[in-house]
């Protein structure tokens, strides 16, 4: 007895028997059509399409382009580098800058090998900046102490004016009760030549007898005094007198020898 198996007939004698298959049927190609009838000349049809026609059926656009190449190993890579090293621009898209900013931004926590030379520069600058600091500081306290100093001294020199005159050098203003005390210095130093008292005696008459029995002349006026009213040595230790105090009120020393 035989069964059946898909296309399969198995017999009971184990003999096996297939049913033939039924060939599909052809795939029809619109544009190329297969001739009805196998028998005899086979005739083939060729469809020539224009130009328009042919690329409004035809996509001839690249939607994608593969080009398979190997890939550089890092010794290509640096040699190809190297090799247009100098054709790579400093700075701009795709040049040495783009390089370093990239290699930077990839590699965490980078540190250039100048930077300790660069941060040490820093703490020197830093320190130079404070000293310029503290000369300007200092520089402003000696102007300042400078200006002072002229102040005073030009008040000084103001009271110094107004107390011997102008011409404090040559012809200063000289008091009778100033020079009374220089006769008692020069006394006191045995460099008198006539007594303590004709000296004051003499001083005495060349105050009162000469110009109004003013108390402070100028210089030549109590000269000119003396010159009347002394002789002798009373005249010459009156004449040094003067002269003792006019040098020493022209250094700015004031009147006392």
């Amino acid at each position: 007895m035989a069964a059946n198996y898909g296309n399969t007939t198995i017999n009971s004698s184990r003999s096996i028997s297939r049913t033939p298959k039924v060939p599909p049927p052809p795939i029809i190609d619109e544009e190329n059509p297969i001739p009805s009838k196998y028998e005899g000349d086979i005739i083939f049809n060729k469809t020539i399409y224009s130009k328009g026609i042919f690329e409004n059926k035809v996509d001839t656009s690249f939607s994608e382009l593969s080009i398979d190449q190997p890939p550089v190993n890092i010794e290509e890579f640096f040699s190809l580098y190297n090799s247009v090293f100098f054709d790579i621009p400093k700075e701009g898209e795709n040049s040495h800058t783009t390089i370093i900013q990239t290699s930077q931004d990839f590699v965490d926590n980078y540190r250039s090998p100048l930077q300790d030379i660069i941060d040490s520069k820093d703490i020197e600058i830093d320190e130079l900046n404070r000293q310029v600091i503290n000369l300007q500081q200092q520089i402003e306290e000696i102007r300042l102490i400078e200006e002072q100093e002229q102040i005073e001294e030009e008040i000084a020199q103001s009271t110094y004016i107004e107390e011997y005159g102008e011409d404090f050098v040559n012809n200063p203003q000289l008091k009778y009760g100033k020079l009374k005390q220089n006769l008692e210095t020069l006394e006191s130093r045995n460099e008198l030549r006539k007594s303590l008292d004709k000296n004051l005696n003499d001083l005495r008459q060349a105050k009162e007898k000469e110009d109004n029995n003013v108390s402070k002349k100028s210089y030549n006026q109590w000269n000119d005094a003396i010159d009347k009213r002394a002789e002798g040595r009373v005249k010459d230790d009156l004449r040094d007198l003067i002269s003792a105090t006019r040098t020493s009120i022209a250094s700015g020393a004031g009147w006392e020898i």
